[in-house]
């Protein structure tokens, strides 16, 4: 597993995959999700085609491929929360893991990343969302994006 800094989004075409965290509710309103709706609105199309609010989607993913510097790359809606807000930590662990095992599967062998996943507005805890993406996603190509030198220290 590589460790960079830099904007995910600004690397996505060095990579095959790219996938951040969403709840089941169809808002990429926040954070990084934002980002990609503005930038990628068929990836958050894709989300819309989901049923808003649907607890079964936990674990699961939606897609969509995008276009970037002229290469294909899949961009991964990682249901791992169920709904979003400040009051508490909204990320779920299970979910996670299920969904990691899933990418594993259906990425294998291709070029994936992931920024600091759940560990922001979801407010997981890095060091055990770092350890489960280490762990199963061993022998895969997977990097994970820091925005600065600051947001890789584990703690």
């Amino acid at each position: 597993m590589k460790e960079v800094v830099g904007d995910l989004l600004k690397n996505m075409d060095k990579h095959d995959m790219v996938a951040h965290g969403c709840n089941a509710f169809c808002t990429m309103g926040s954070g990084i999700a934002r980002s990609i709706r503005e930038r990628f609105p068929e990836v958050y199309e894709a989300d819309c085609e989901t049923i808003e609010g649907d607890p079964t989607k936990l674990g699961t993913y939606t897609s969509a491929d995008v276009v970037v510097n002229g290469k294909t790359v899949t961009v991964v809606n990682l249901y791992t929360q169920y709904n979003y807000g400040r009051d508490k930590v909204q990320f779920n662990y299970v979910a996670f893991e299920k969904g990691l095992k899933r990418l594993k599967q259906d990425f294998a062998n291709n070029s994936m990343a992931f920024p600091k996943i759940g560990s922001g507005l979801a407010q997981g805890n890095w060091k055990i969302i770092r350890s489960m993406i280490e762990r199963i996603m061993e022998g895969e190509d997977v990097t994970i994006y820091y925005l600065t030198e600051s947001d890789k220290i584990i703690g």
